[in-house]
């Protein structure tokens, strides 16, 4: 099968320096919205192999100041899935799998500075999906949490907001380990 999903993303919130937020409108997590495209290939009754392509967008902008930060994530990972009960329609599986996610945070402030930092990372991922299963149709929900680790000495920033700064404010202002959890709900079309 191959489909389209809507995603909601939950990772920590960015506590970066550049620009600064009130800590008491962002809270504990942000959750970022999006999109992605799966294909899933089933190899026998048991095991499925899936491919997928997602995105999750955030922005938080000051409603004085207008300065704006804003958060995109791509991610791409490979999983298989070991389906553990079936039904005429409905089938449950456990899923793992392993990937790679790219990091942009970019920053406007009111001054005219601006700039971007991209950097990159493996994840992991546990999960649990379901597949509602018509002729040609399907409807897929999964539940996901991804183990991320991100390489902070790899960022790359351009821009002027750069310009006369610490270097460690170059880096991406994230944790090496992280933790995110995913949701996802799509339609697919069955070969």
């Amino acid at each position: 099968m191959i489909g389209l999903e809507a995603v909601a993303l939950q990772t920590p919130p960015l506590h970066t320096q550049l620009i600064r937020f009130d800590r008491r409108y962002i809270g504990q997590t942000t959750t970022l919205g999006g999109a992605g495209l799966f294909g899933r290939w089933r190899a026998n009754e048991r095991i499925a192999l899936d491919f997928g392509v997602r995105s999750g967008s955030l922005r938080f902008q000051r409603a004085k100041t207008r300065d704006l930060v804003a958060q995109d994530l791509l991610l791409a990972e490979l999983a298989a899935l070991l389906y553990i009960a079936h039904g005429e329609i409905g089938h449950l599986a456990l899923a793992g799998g392993i990937g790679g996610l790219g990091h942009q945070i970019r920053y406007s402030r009111s001054d005219g500075r601006e700039g971007t930092q991209r950097a990159g990372a493996a994840l992991f991922r546990v999960g649990l999906d379901i597949e509602l299963l018509l002729t040609r149709i399907a409807f897929v929900i999964s539940l996901r949490a991804y183990g991320v680790i991100t390489d902070r000495k790899r960022t790359r920033a351009s821009g002027t907001i750069f310009d006369d700064v610490d270097p460690e404010l170059r880096l991406v202002p994230l944790p090496v380990f992280q933790t995110h959890m995913l949701g996802t709900a799509g339609v697919a079309y069955r070969f």
